[in-house]
């Protein structure tokens, strides 16, 4: 594989917010997603053809930069390994139910149709809880008999309590599907310990979730301080307790302003909650963001929020901690594995939003503690997360599927 990519690059990169890429070709909208033409692959020491990998998960239009998806798009973005082309095949989308089950039906004869046609050599599959399981479970069993490896990638959702919460011949079922995988993937030490109850074909490759680091240069903090957050919100990550720490933050740094990225329904309903309040003028809904959008909030953020209730580690989090802003987070299952109290940002206890106001205001009056938490933060990102240690980590599991 080719050198990973490093965080020492220019400054100038960090000025025009853009950093230079070289992308993989990857199919358009309405193309099938099993008939590009790849690159020729050169060199005595390659295969004598490239492997096809086929990617399957939700869609990767990175209009809404979340989750699985999000992942999804920094592997596409970042690869660089000639021995493997990738193509993604999408099962899901968020739409209604006409539009995702012609999603799902579209995958499901791409998938066939290279399967039948041998031109698949290896299925990445990525897998959350509930129906994006019961989905996939299909396409493993479907790859098995037709004896393609699978590499299955679990993004907690809360799999434990999905699993702990079915009957009997459904966790049979679900055991089943799991040790058809040749190889599963986990984020952390933690749901490596607990998934090894189940699954027993092989040991669960502990690989984190990769981030883009971008060059950065020290920012000087000029006009309101932004506390900022997006992501897919709601109760379940804290948004709400965000609204009511903001009155309290207020009253130490009345010119602070708070930036909540989200889709319209987190938008509806945050302008409901704030409508009569004198501080709403406080509150900026920025929607989705991307691209140069997520970019230029970075830069202007003094501190990300991520007081979630449920357990897992968002990719908001990761990217805001690449760009060296110091998070705000609480002790759940998966946050606790990159925020840590003290070293790398600032924790609070689950559902405290007085503690979460403090810890804000400890920050904005600290600017010299925030930039050294941001900075440890990002140097933390860089030598677990960085996009090419672990593009280098997951090559190697591939290798091994596919020998």
């Amino acid at each position: 594989m080719t050198g990973s990519k490093g965080i020492d690059r220019g400054a100038e990169d960090m000025i025009s917010g853009r950093w230079n890429r070289s992308r993989t070709r990857r199919t358009g909208e309405g193309e099938s997603p099993l008939k590009v033409a790849w690159p020729a692959v050169v060199g005595k020491e390659q295969p004598t053809r490239t492997r096809r990998v086929a990617m399957v998960g939700p869609s990767a239009d990175m209009a809404k930069l979340a989750g699985v998806a999000a992942v999804e798009r920094v592997l596409l973005d970042e690869w660089r390994v000639s021995r493997y082309a990738l193509d993604h095949v999408a099962t899901h989308e968020d739409a209604g139910p006409g539009r995702r089950l012609a999603v799902a039906l579209r995958a499901g004869r791409a998938l066939f149709g290279g399967f039948l046609a041998r031109s698949i050599d290896l299925l990445h599959l990525h897998f959350v809880s509930r129906g994006s399981f019961w989905r996939k479970s299909g396409i493993v069993l479907l790859a098995r008999l037709f004896g393609v490896p699978v590499v299955g990638h679990l993004h907690p959702c809360d799999f434990q309590g999905f699993y702990e919460g079915l009957g009997p011949l459904r966790r049979a079922y679900v055991r089943m599907v799991l040790n058809s995988f040749d190889r599963i993937i986990v984020l952390t030490d933690e749901w490596r310990n607990w998934l090894v109850r189940l699954y027993r074909r092989s040991e669960p490759v502990i690989l984190p979730d990769p981030v883009a680091v971008p060059a950065m240069v020290r920012r000087e903090r000029q006009g309101p301080p932004v506390l900022l957050t997006y992501g897919r919100f709601g109760a379940n990550k804290g948004t709400y307790d965000i609204l009511r720490a903001i009155p309290t933050v207020l009253e130490r740094f009345p010119d602070a302003q708070f930036w909540i990225g989200g889709d319209s329904e987190v938008d509806a309903r945050v302008r409901e909650m704030i409508k009569d309040e004198s501080w709403a003028g406080r509150v900026r809904l920025i929607g989705w963001v991307s691209g140069t959008e997520k970019e230029a909030a970075l830069v202007a953020a003094h501190a990300f929020l991520m007081p979630a209730h449920g357990n897992g580690l968002p990719m908001a989090v990761l990217e805001a901690m690449a760009w060296g802003v110091p998070v705000v987070a609480t002790p759940v299952r998966g946050l606790t594995s990159a925020v840590v109290d003290g070293e790398t940002g600032l924790v609070v206890p689950v559902g405290d939003s007085q503690a979460l106001a403090g810890a804000i205001v400890r920050l904005l009056k600290d600017p010299d503690r925030a930039e050294t938490l941001g900075m440890a933060g990002r140097q933390m990102i860089a030598e677990r997360h960085e996009a090419g240690l672990i593009l280098e980590r997951l090559e190697v599991v591939y290798d091994e599927v596919a020998g």
